[in-house]
């Protein structure tokens, strides 16, 4: 693996980062994830090496919508795929420049993961979930980021899951596994 240091900005604490290699590393090889949310590709590329090795196929869904703050989104969109390039999953890793939503109607698939890390609004991460939710294959994982950081992150994913949520001690991942 790459060293943080190495991987595009992004907020994916060596933390986050354990907590997700070791997600990836439970995916079948040739298996399939979901990330929505991907900004620079911090997480993705933090397991490239994995993807790579396993042959995992990722769907990256972002819209790449403006976010003054984090920099424009065409600069967003051209450091995600010069990332993909850099990292060597190009032929792994799909970008959907779309929102998730629209994404969810295009993809009539079963995976092993989805991550859930783009808009943090309550509304936004109760629709995901409702969305992806029914694409994680039985025993597979569906999770997500800032749990501990958006009220409404945490809210949508009680709601939803209760007392089978897995949530990291010193990381913003929450994980639950697929019935």
């Amino acid at each position: 693996m790459d060293t943080p240091s190495k991987l595009p900005k992004g907020w994916f604490s060596p933390a986050d980062i354990e907590i997700y290699r070791g997600m990836y590393n439970r995916i079948p090889d040739g298996g399939l994830a979901i990330e929505i949310g991907v900004y620079r590709g911090r997480s993705l590329m933090s397991v490239a090496d994995i993807i790579r090795e396993r042959c995992i196929g990722v769907m990256a869904i972002d819209s790449f919508d403006p976010l003054p703050e984090y920099g424009d989104s065409e600069a967003n969109w051209n450091a995600f795929l010069e990332a993909r390039q850099e990292f060597g999953v190009r032929d792994w890793i799909t970008p959907f420049r779309m929102k998730s939503c629209e994404a969810a109607q295009q993809l009539n698939l079963q995976v092993d993961f989805v991550f859930i890390d783009g808009d943090h609004g309550y509304e936004a991460v109760k629709q995901d979930i409702e969305l992806y939710e029914p694409k994680v294959k039985p025993g597979g994982w569906i999770g997500g980021h800032d749990y501990q950081n958006f009220d409404g992150v945490a809210r949508a994913v009680n709601e939803r899951f209760g007392s089978r949520v897995q949530v990291g001690l010193e990381s913003l991942i929450w994980l639950v596994q697929a019935t």
